[in-house]
């Protein structure tokens, strides 16, 4: 079953903004990359019953450059 849209386009919101994070040097770009990981908690907080301050604070602990994760062992060929 496919995952509804609003999850996808929050979930690829909140990788912008957390790569975004990773490799920002000027204060001005931090500060939008962080407004973006706010709306991206914002929306999930919307459609589910999780605080926006709780779901941002998850967000906030993921860093670096932010690579897919997959509950999957392999591939298909």
């Amino acid at each position: 079953m496919a995952e509804p849209d609003w999850l996808t386009w929050t979930r690829e919101l909140q990788a912008i903004a957390q790569t975004g994070l990773a490799f920002v040097r000027d204060p001005y770009d931090r500060e939008r990359y962080e407004m973006l990981r706010a709306l991206a908690s914002k929306i999930m907080a919307a459609h589910t019953s999780t605080p926006a301050e709780r779901i941002e604070a998850l967000f906030a602990g993921e860093t670096g450059y932010a690579t897919p994760k997959g509950g999957r062992a392999g591939c298909r060929i």
